[in-house]
């Protein structure tokens, strides 16, 4: 038989397998293929028509098709002796293998590939079309303070934001974000003169904050066992010297830092009993430090993701206040704390996030904040506290996270991080400028010392998803006595969403990301199947919903919904707005309901399968589509669940959340309601016809980020749980060099396979 000799892979020609001395790989048809017309073009750039054109031989195919073929044949020739991929990309021009083949011919021998199984927590992570499942282990506890921040940003975006944009060329830099930043933004490179850890307990050091006469550093620490304390450390001006700390900690409750009141000494922290019964703002005068005076300033209802601030006098409190919980848009509210007098600044939009972040400026007359949109797309707006007016200072066209707000000592511009970069907005031209970092540095938050040092905190999105979300199996969930917790996969990487088959109860589909991937698997109890994967970026994939007759999943990924054709086995792009969110079919299989968002408003749409056409459904605010027992429609709005009734009208069907915990989502399941929190809280509620209730509920040592109720099993729940990484504190002085426009990578439009 025919052997192509491809540097230290061996290609035959005859049984579509590809060896080394070590294993044997038998490919795809469609591997092959694409290997085979490299190898006998080599060194040739082949664009993607061409490879259509040879490959598929149709007239069209989706790019996200072509993506995924490419991203599968790298994996595949992943080889010690190859350091860089040797298919290599050439930006806007197509694609070139860079080995040189050689022929001979061999006998055929008969072989059977090896078993490949699932990364383990401990090897290498491998590509397999079939894994099994490994032995199974304890999981650890995951950490509030990212667990929370998971469930607003999912919550609030749906998870179709951050999209990276392809990578132009195999040799470039994968700078984040840069792409979709540009269309507003000058650049400059920020070169590092010093880097260096400043912080080593265990666990997430989160949220710098430097007093405003950089005294004292204050920041939040999520200990590995979800306990949530402030430290704050005197900066010691003698060379060499150790800096005192003082920890502020409470076994009973979180205590978060928030900010310093301006041209002060006095520390904000917001304290949470652990069983959400208690809520405060209270005030730290570190004047006398390491003592440190404590006052209460406001009682609170849920944690406050957006910092809260202290006016200049001490006499206000600018903080954001939701309507309903957590997870409902946020308005910007000053309470002032003497009387207990709320005053409404800026209103939470319908739909969104609403006020992300806040800071005063270091005169303590102008507060900047960040409102974000249910679109993503953030817009920063300063008030002046004097004039009582606001100005929007710019508008983000792309979706992205901003987790952290910082004034220049002088007040003339802002400082946003932004992973990969740092937006500077300048407050009179109003001009923003991306500072690129490092490819090794991931900012989330920081703090300036001054205009080229800073404080810092690894603590973003992308950091909070790589790698640590779990998914559980609950046993006997609500019997204490024989509740059993196990953990549904031994892989390395995030496993995230969940769906049953409508009928098979020893099959379900997943999500998982344990290759640097997302891919959406299969599962029949005891061997896992890979079936799709997307490899242009670390975007998640959410919102599984298996069509009643078992044929199509539905997925959303940025935005947009896709159907898998489970009997076609193939990928079909359904929608490309970026604007769908949660996925629910009909029970006839023609269709489903999906949220969509337009213009800061999500509502609920019907999507009909033969025509792609949407039709709207609601015209009040709503979201995640669910059914009840009896196949009626209902859905949520501000955390409660309504049924629906028409486009214009609903009903609240179901109870108010309950007050006892941080943070809460309701889900129908039958004739029943279950709940579950932050922190662990389980709850189910039996409803029936007369309106009686009784209500069941337990407690678990995770931090619950979503809930899948097994449909074939009463007495079986599946939950994701989010497993922190390390993460500490660093200080970075750098120098700006501005960016050489000839040789960098041209931008480009972030787009989905």
């Amino acid at each position: 038989m025919e052997i192509i000799h491809l540097g230290p892979w061996q290609l035959s020609v005859a049984d579509y397998c590809l060896s080394d001395q070590q294993q044997r790989i038998e490919l795809e048809p469609l591997l092959f293929k694409l290997l085979h017309f490299f190898a006998i073009h080599p060194r040739r750039i082949i664009n993607r028509q061409e490879l259509v054109e040879a490959i598929w031989q149709q007239s069209y195919v989706d790019d996200n098709a072509i993506n995924r073929a490419i991203s599968e044949l790298r994996k595949v020739l992943q080889h010690p002796e190859l350091p860089v991929s040797p298919i290599k990309t050439h930006h806007r021009k197509g694609y070139s293998l860079q080995l040189d083949p050689q022929y001979s011919k061999q006998q055929l021998k008969s072989e059977t590939m090896p078993a490949v199984l699932a990364p383990k927590i401990d090897s290498q992570q491998q590509d397999a079309s079939s894994t099994k499942v490994a032995s199974q282990r304890p999981v650890k506890t995951s950490a509030f303070y990212a667990v929370v921040l998971l469930l607003i940003i999912s919550a609030a975006g749906g998870y179709f934001f951050l999209s990276a944009p392809e990578q132009p060329s195999d040799s470039e830099p994968n700078i984040a974000n840069e792409a979709t930043i540009q269309p507003v933004s000058n650049r400059q490179q920020l070169e590092m003169l010093n880097r260096q850890k400043v912080t080593w307990f265990k666990g997430i050091e989160s949220r710098p904050l430097l007093s405003p006469d950089k005294l004292y550093l204050a920041y939040s620490h999520t200990l590995p066992n979800n306990h949530v304390r402030t430290i704050v450390r005197k900066q010691s001006s003698v060379l060499g010297s150790a800096p005192q700390e003082m920890i502020i900690e409470d076994d009973a409750q979180l205590i978060f830092a928030h900010t310093w009141q301006p041209q002060s000494q006095v520390l904000l922290v917001q304290k949470i009993s652990k069983d959400g019964s208690a809520c405060t703002f209270e005030r730290y005068n570190f004047a006398t430090f390491p003592a440190a005076s404590a006052e209460i300033v406001s009682h609170c209802e849920h944690l406050n993701i957006s910092p809260a601030q202290l006016s200049h006098d001490g006499q206000t409190l600018f903080r954001a206040q939701s309507t309903n919980g957590l997870l409902t848009p946020s308005a910007l509210v000053a309470e002032n704390i003497a009387t207990g007098h709320i005053q409404l600044l800026a209103d939470a939009p319908t739909s969104g996030f609403g006020v992300a972040m806040l800071a005063l400026s270091p005169d303590g007359k102008h507060l900047a904040y960040i409102m974000m949109p249910e679109s993503n797309h953030p817009e920063i707006y300063l008030y002046s506290i004097e004039k009582r007016e606001q100005q929007r200072l710019a508008a983000l066209p792309v979706p992205i996270v901003i987790m952290g707000l910082d004034w220049s000592a002088t007040g003339d511009y802002l400082l946003m991080p932004a992973t990969n970069a740092l937006l500077k907005l300048d407050i009179a031209s109003k001009a923003i400028t991306t500072l690129i970092l490092p490819p090794d540095l991931q900012v989330g938050e920081l703090s300036l010392l001054s205009d080229n040092q800073a404080y810092v905190s690894p603590l973003s999105f992308g950091s909070a998803i790589q790698g640590g979300m779990h998914i559980l199996r609950i046993s006997d969930p609500f019997n204490p006595e024989k509740a059993k917790v196990s953990p549904f996969s031994e892989a390395a990487g995030s496993t995230h969403e969940l769906i049953f088959h409508p009928t098979d109860p020893k099959q379900l589909a997943f999500t998982a990301n344990w290759n640097g991937n997302w891919q959406l698997w299969l599962s029949d109890g005891e061997q896992h199947y890979v079936v799709t994967e997307f490899s242009d970026s670390e975007a998640m994939i959410g919102s599984l919903s298996w069509s009643p007759n078992g044929r199509y999943i539905a997925l959303t990924r940025q935005g947009n919904l896709y159907l898998y054709d489970l009997q076609l086995k193939q990928l079909l792009q359904k929608t490309q707005n970026n604007d769908i969110a949660q996925t629910l079919w009909l029970s006839d299989n023609s269709g489903l309901i999906v949220t969509r968002i337009l213009q800061d408003n999500q509502n609920l749409w019907q999507l009909d399968l033969l025509s792609d056409s949407l039709q709207q459904l609601t015209f009040i605010a709503g979201a995640q589509p669910q059914y009840d027992h009896q196949g009626q429609l209902h859905y949520v709005r501000d955390g409660q669940i309504y049924r629906y009734v028409d486009g214009r009208r609903a009903d609240l069907a179901r109870p108010e959340l309950n007050p006892g915990t941080l943070y809460q989502q309701n889900q129908l399941w039958g004739a029943q309601l279950l709940s579950f929190s932050f922190m662990g809280h389980l709850r189910r509620q039996v409803l029936d016809t007369s309106g009686n209730s009784s209500a069941f509920e337990t407690q678990f040592p995770y931090q619950f980020m979503s809930l899948y109720p097994n449909p074939h099993n009463a007495d079986e729940v599946f939950v994701t749980i989010f497993q922190p990484p390390e993460m500490a504190l660093e200080y970075i002085e750098w120098q700006t060099t501005a960016v050489n426009e000839s040789s960098a990578a041209t931008p480009v439009k972030p787009k989905t396979p």
